[in-house]
């Protein structure tokens, strides 16, 4: 579970910074 938890946060971070 924490590794599918890291993942999101990868994502949401990886789409901020596109959306910055």
């Amino acid at each position: 579970m924490i590794q599918f938890f890291d993942t999101d946060k990868l994502l949401r971070e990886r789409t901020l910074n596109q959306l910055r």
